[in-house]
């Protein structure tokens, strides 16, 4: 029993350092990608169609105020090394990395860091769209410029 248990883990082990170390799983990064919603229009998703948001209480190019609860409901687009892949319709120009209090690397868009909302089970859902009126889809014009964001709630008196 003891040993058949060892055998397994040993098999384990040796397929999860196989597909660690396989060079294409290293070479894979990260790829934000234009798709278009009947809705919202051009949109930011993954490379999988996940929606992607970003968070008005964010400084952008500066730093992300998700963290604990919120980034449960709101999980970060991290990237372990390297740099986000700029899908069709996607400027890579506008592509960034921004490096999290908690140590993870985030990807940006013009500055501000994308989330996913956990709700969103499927590719193409956004119903993250407009809550709290602090979270917004990143919406694109035809050249793959990023539309304004609306402006930040003002804070409770």
């Amino acid at each position: 029993m003891v040993a058949t248990r060892g055998r397994i883990v040993a098999l384990l082990l040796t397929v999860l350092l196989m597909v660690l170390f396989h060079p294409l799983a290293l070479a894979q990064g990260v790829t934000v990608t234009a798709t278009n919603n009947p809705t919202l229009g051009t949109i930011l998703t993954d490379s999988q169609g996940k929606t992607l948001y970003a968070f008005l209480k964010d400084t952008p190019n500066v730093s992300s105020a998700c963290y604990d609860r919120c980034a449960t409901t709101w999980p970060p687009l991290l990237i372990a090394e390297g740099n986000p892949v700029a899908g069709e319709g996607v400027n890579g120009n506008l592509l960034g990395v921004l490096v999290r209090t908690d140590g993870n690397r985030q990807v940006m868009y013009n500055g501000m860091p994308l989330y996913y909302f956990a709700t969103d089970a499927n590719p193409g859902d956004t119903k993250g769209q407009g809550v709290g009126k602090v979270w917004f889809v990143m919406n694109l014009d035809a050249a793959g410029t990023p539309a304004p964001l609306p402006a930040a709630p003002a804070p409770a008196a």
